[in-house]
């Protein structure tokens, strides 16, 4: 392994769930129903840190500041705090669509 290798590697890690979270978001955007909040959905197995599993459920406003603040990969989660893995938070939303 070359030096720096480790690091790209968190980096690919946690760009691969912001951009799957992003991509979904978009695709909910601009192709389906309007979509009225989203709900913070975890995992809840033994690897979901308390941080996450405090949020579970949780329904905030798309488009509002904590809607960002809530997005997948939390900034919170204690996977975080683990500087060889990076972030593997693996929270997303459930989105709730305009009742018409």
């Amino acid at each position: 392994m070359r030096p720096g290798d480790d690091f790209l590697r968190l980096i690919a890690q946690e760009g691969i769930t912001t951009i799957v979270a992003e991509a979904r978001e978009e695709v909910f955007t601009e192709e389906g129903p309007a979509i009225e909040s989203a709900q913070v959905s975890e995992v809840m197995d033994g690897s979901t840190c308390e941080e996450c599993a405090r949020h579970d459920g949780l329904i905030v406003q798309v488009g509002t500041p904590e809607y960002e603040y809530h997005k997948p990969p939390f900034v919170l989660c204690r996977s975080a705090l683990n500087k060889t893995r990076g972030n593997l938070c693996r929270r997303f939303y459930f989105y709730r669509f305009v009742q018409s």
